[in-house]
């Protein structure tokens, strides 16, 4: 997670992209896919990402606090994630 400080001084949060955007989306919207086998599923219908990237990705983002393994293999957006998503998604301008 990026943060930038604006005009106005606050600051805002950079939008995720690439895989991170995918991964991260993947989690956030389609609660079923909560692992790596079933996100790797999920971006076939784009760009697909081998379990390495995907592996590599959510662990980048459990280190930003914005995913977390919460079993073995089970992966979920974490309340930070939540509270940030739709920055995070490119949906507030």
């Amino acid at each position: 997670m990026t943060l930038t400080r604006s005009v106005s001084s606050k600051f805002m949060i950079e939008p995720l992209t690439g895989l991170e955007f995918r991964v991260f989306r993947s989690l956030a919207r389609e609660y079923d896919r909560d692992t790596i086998a079933a996100i790797r599923v999920q971006l076939t219908q784009g760009q697909p990402a081998s379990t390495e990237h995907v592996e590599d990705t959510l662990e980048e983002l459990a280190k930003r606090a914005l995913v977390e393994e919460y079993r073995p293999g089970n992966w979920r957006v974490t309340m930070q994630g939540h509270m940030n998503e739709k920055s995070l998604l490119g949906e507030h301008p």
